[in-house]
């Protein structure tokens, strides 16, 4: 399985172009928040997808998502899904546990595609009903951040970014420390 989605993945990023957008928050954020436009069930053909993309408010719904790296799979309320018609679009069911709560079998709903910010199109997309703690409709969970390369800053207000596909070139935080602090060791 994960080497069939491995390549399924090579494949997608080998054919499309990086795509990403940043959030900045007014001040700190403590929650992670963007919109999300839900389409159902799109046709895959590339010429479908760009009139989708050039105006994806006409055939989605948008939602608001909270982003989660300490879930392991996307979720969606039981009143969106029921309010977007995708009970109808049950395809298994799933065992899960959140912080503080017992094992409970919920229902998988295939959701279509997402359009987050800046048209970053993520395709396939399946939802996990559960009671999130938020006012946001969807939690995006480490299913689809993994997707890509995420990044948060804190200096003076949040500053929220998300591409996809992963830069070869890694964030790497310790090296950038390094470079400052061997300049403050100079002077």
């Amino acid at each position: 399985m994960m080497g069939l989605s491995l390549t399924l993945f090579q494949m997608y990023t080998s054919k499309h172009p990086l795509q990403a957008f940043r959030i900045e928050y007014s001040g700190p954020s403590r929650t992670l928040v963007t919109e999300v436009i839900v389409i159902p069930e799109i046709n895959t053909s590339e010429a479908r997808i760009n009139d989708v993309l050039a105006d994806p408010v006409k055939v989605g719904l948008r939602l608001l998502a909270l982003w989660d790296t300490g879930a392991t799979a996307s979720c969606i309320k039981p009143e969106t899904a029921q309010r977007i018609g995708l009970d109808k679009n049950v395809i298994g069911l799933t065992k899960v546990q959140g912080v503080n709560s017992k094992t409970e079998t919920k229902p998988v709903y295939k959701a279509g595609s997402f359009i987050l910010p800046n048209r970053v199109l993520i395709r396939g997309v399946h939802l996990i009903e559960s009671n999130i703690a938020s006012s946001c409709d969807i939690l995006i969970g480490m299913d689809i951040i993994l997707m890509g390369d995420m990044s948060i800053s804190n200096y003076g207000n949040t500053v929220f970014c998300f591409s996809m596909p992963p830069h070869e070139n890694k964030i790497d935080l310790v090296e950038r420390g390094n470079k400052v602090n061997s300049k403050i060791k100079r002077k």
